[in-house]
């Protein structure tokens, strides 16, 4: 018994087989959202030289799971500002957030400086301050109270002795040169205040203790007896007193050591980032002091996930916000992996809707197609169940590698819209043709089973073996294996409990208008007879047309300019992505990507220490690269940011036991852009150097896919060919289907690049092309089996140019409204507000109207003709 007539023969059992798969696939369904992976990220492979970098760097600092906070103000003249970050960098310690680690602000940052480097200065502080203070008491308390009650007398001459008893006056040396002095030498001229601050000099010049006394001079030419008690003119005192024995500390730093208990923490929060070293902030403040970042670190390495596929800072972030919120209201926001998935994961779960009003579409599509409205709601149920078996295809994946690409689950959806929907219309179209032909039910419906079936079988081998391609690729190996599985699912699902249903409602699943028969000149009145008549006329001219403006097309595909920033491809609305933008506007468009140089030492680098010869090479090496055109800013030996210092401190530079040095180097370049590519180039040129960072990254993997890409094209295209030769047994057939679907591909990619670069201003993504690629040579070659299938049929007892015509009509109108189907699924990705989803939504459309309406409906007649003039075989 053939395979085809099992649905037929037994379509309870295999009803009964499906309920319990579907049944088995509700856990799995319910589950798939536990591996999806909403994070984007640019990755390299150890062996590049990026790779390198990234390894040796992590020796020094681990790249571990982050978040960054951007707070807009100016963080050195706020006097509140410093406490609400140092609050919110403590709440955060307290909030038990799950794996958090640590957080860094510019005031904590320059707190703990304060405390590590200053507090070997300590107890000097602490003693000048304490003597100071004792001198300045004996110098100024008693003509202060004097002065106090003498004041209540009017300042009279005569109440000066009396104000001076009251004051407690002891009859010691200094009182006494201090009475004396005041009442012979009183200036009526001047103010009390000032002929006291006289008679205080006086007594001071002339008492030993004082004269001996070093603080004297000092507290003399700084104080009075009006402030001698404020600790912030004590400490102005000591300043000057510790500058002139070389001690190089601000009276705010005295001020804060003497008077809090963290006095690191006390001087940010009452003088912010006053003083402050450039390079200890330069990463954390903005040049333009506009804004400054506080980072949050988790002790997990970057790339670590839950079990259920989300990261620490994704998990902590709606924590972490609502906290920031109560510090900061609406001046900050939170970037990073983190932010972006989880802020990406609640966009574009609330654009589902776009799917929704596709689903109404399709039904409306099955039903004008078809004429049936069983056939219309058969579309929604095996629709459903396609889909349900797609996702439990993302369940399997991530059960077996891990995560799944979150862009992959929209792909899915809109691929098995499209496909499942267009098996079924096929499927029932050629059943509803057979029985307008003529035939009986039992007749029609075993010709559709057997012979659509066989093409869907066909059509699913090849659309699931290139889809599979997507696993060779590293970012794409979850996209292999779901599409592929569910590809093959819905294959099954349709070749068996499709027939099944058909069988079960046969002639009552077309409605009595769609059943209407054919008239006896149907044929040549249709418009696919008329255009396929056309292009077999005109062959060489059609063909020709072409091929001409596919060539080139082909050459721009191959050549496409596109960019690797896949930031560029999310919403500008969302605040982790106006977090990135403000980074980027007020720091540079480095910043947050520089790029690391390393510099092997194993030259000039003995035992712990930077030879002569060493030093030398790292001051040239400097000088270069801070006079390299492009290049901002450089971190590293010898350098403050923006010139050389030939007394930095290097060591903090050496890394690795002595084995490396490194640099972090800010450039003028956004980090994506051809100048950044081309500067970092011409580092990586200097085969004496490591280069890592972004930049690095990306050119390692424009290196690594102009090779992968180029191998993983040749093999679709080679297992496509395969695949339809082994089907069809003719060697024009793959030729036609495959050169027609790579000019649709070509000139849909130049379109989409026109309208991405001069409408949507948006570069176009790398993966696009690719992605176009390896989808549209699986899906545009299935409907050549359809088309191909019916062709060969019709030309069996016809010519094979009447065959071609007549196969046009008999599968033109299906495959033309599959190609819409299909379009409108696939596109319904352009309504999903990420770029990366909308050009690719876009791609798309373009790429298969043109199949529909071009490729299929002109160039396969004119093609299939031209071979069978120049080539000529047997009839099969």
């Amino acid at each position: 018994m053939k395979l085809s007539k099992v649905p037929v023969k037994y379509p309870k059992i295999i009803a009964l087989i499906w309920i319990a798969v579907f049944l088995l696939s509700i856990p799995a369904f319910l589950n798939y959202g536990h591996y999806v992976d909403y994070r984007n990220s640019n990755v390299s492979g150890s062996g590049t030289e990026s790779g390198e970098a990234a390894c040796i760097m992590e020796n020094v600092s681990s790249l571990n799971e982050s978040l960054t906070v951007v707070v807009t103000g100016n963080p050195f003249d706020n006097f509140t500002m410093a406490t609400n970050v140092l609050a919110f960098q403590s709440k955060l310690s307290h909030s038990n957030l799950l794996n958090y680690s640590s957080s860094v602000s510019p005031f904590s940052q320059y707190a703990g400086y304060i405390n590590r480097v200053y507090s070997s200065f300590t107890p000097l502080i602490k003693n000048n301050y304490n003597e100071i203070n004792s001198t300045s008491q004996k110098l100024f308390l008693f003509p202060a109270l004097f002065y106090k009650l003498w004041g209540q007398t009017g300042f009279s001459s005569s109440t000066i002795w009396t104000s001076e008893l009251k004051a407690g006056f002891n009859g010691s040396i200094f009182e006494q040169n201090f009475s004396y002095y005041l009442n012979n030498s009183y200036n009526y001229n001047i103010s009390p205040l000032s002929n006291i601050l006289k008679a205080v000099n006086h007594s001071a010049s002339s008492n030993s203790y004082f004269i001996q006394n070093p603080y004297t001079d000092y507290i003399l030419k700084n104080e009075n007896i009006t402030n001698f008690q404020e600790s912030i003119v004590l400490t102005e005192t000591e300043s000057f007193y510790l500058a002139g024995k070389g001690y190089s500390l601000t009276w705010e730093m005295i001020y804060s050591e003497v008077n809090f208990y963290n006095p690191g923490v006390g001087y940010v929060e009452h003088f912010d980032l006053l003083n402050s070293p450039y390079e200890l902030i330069s990463g954390l403040v903005s040049p333009n002091h506009k804004i400054f970042l506080i980072t949050i670190g988790f002790n997990v390495k970057s790339g670590f996930e839950y079990k259920n596929g989300s990261s620490p800072s994704e998990v902590d972030y709606k924590s972490i916000v609502s906290i920031s919120n109560e510090y900061f209201g609406s001046t900050a926001s939170i970037t990073g992996n983190g932010a972006i998935s989880y802020q990406t994961s609640q966009l574009t779960s609330s654009s589902g809707a776009a799917f929704g009003l596709i689903f109404i579409f399709l039904i409306i599509a099955v039903f004008i197609t078809l004429v049936s409205y069983r056939a219309a709601i058969l579309s929604i149920f095996f629709v459903g169940i396609a889909t349900l078996l797609g996702y439990t295809s993302i369940f399997i994946t991530g059960f077996l590698i891990g995560h799944v690409d979150y862009v992959v689950t929209y792909t899915l959806t809109a691929v098995i819209l499209g496909i499942s929907t267009d098996y079924l219309v096929f499927m029932i179209a050629r059943y509803r043709q057979e029985l307008r032909e003529g035939k009986d039910e039992t007749t029609a419906m075993e010709l559709a089973i057997e012979r659509a079936g066989k093409s869907i079988v066909i059509s699913g081998i090849t659309v699931a073996a290139t889809l599979g391609m997507f696993s060779l690729l590293p970012q794409f190996k979850s996209w292999g294996f779901v599409l592929m599985m569910s590809i093959i699912f819905t294959v099954l699902l349709m070749t068996t409990l499709l027939s099944s249903i058909m069988y079960v409602f046969r002639k009552n699943l077309i409605m009595k208008k769609g059943m209407v028969p054919y008239e006896k000149s149907y044929r040549e009145n249709s418009l696919f007879y008329k255009t396929s008549n056309f292009s077999i006329k005109h062959k060489f001219l059609v063909a020709l047309v072409i091929i001409l403006l596919g060539v080139p097309a082909g050459y721009f595909f191959l050549n496409v300019p596109t960019t690797y920033n896949f930031e560029t491809g999310l919403p500008s609305s969302i605040s982790s992505v106006k977090a990135i933008n403000s980074i980027n506007s007020n720091f540079g468009a480095s910043q947050i990507y520089p790029v690391i140089v390393i510099v092997p030492t194993s030259s000039f680098y003995v035992d712990g220490n930077l030879n002569k010869l060493g030093n030398t090479d790292l001051m040239h090496l400097t000088g270069t690269f801070l006079s390299t055109n492009g290049i901002s800013e450089v971190i590293g030996p010898y350098s403050n940011g923006t010139a050389m210092v030939i007394s930095s401190t290097n060591s903090q530079y050496i890394i690795d036991n002595g084995k490396y040095v490194y640099y972090t180097i800010f450039t003028s370049y956004d980090p994506y852009s051809t100048n950044a590519i081309n500067l970092v180039q011409s580092l990586r040129d200097n085969r004496t150097l490591i280069v890592g960072g972004l930049t690095s990254t990306i050119i390692d993997e424009k290196n690594q896919n102009s090779v992968v890409y180029g191998e993983l094209e040749i093999l679709i295209v080679s297992a496509i060919f395969v695949i339809l030769f082994i089907s069809f047994r003719k060697l024009r057939y793959p030729i036609i289907s495959l050169s027609g679907v790579f000019f649709s591909v070509s000139w849909s990619t130049f379109i989409l690049w026109v309208i991405s670069n001069f409408i949507l201003h948006e570069a176009l993504i790398y993966l696009i092309p690719i992605i176009l690629f390896i989808i549209l040579f699986s899906i545009g070659n299935d409907y050549t089996v359809f088309l191909i299938s019916r062709i060969r049929e019709e030309s069996r007892n016809r010519s094979h140019d009447d065959g071609v015509k007549i196969g046009m009509v008999g599968s033109g109108k299906v495959v033309t409204s599959l190609g819409l189907i299909l379009s409108i699924s696939l596109g319904s990705l352009a309504f999903i507000p990420i770029s990366f989803l909308e050009e690719l939504g876009l791609s798309f459309v373009i790429s298969l109207l043109i199949d529909t309406f071009i490729i299929r409906t002109f160039y396969f007649p004119s093609m299939l003709s031209i071979f069978e003039r120049f080539f000529k075989v047997e009839k099969i």
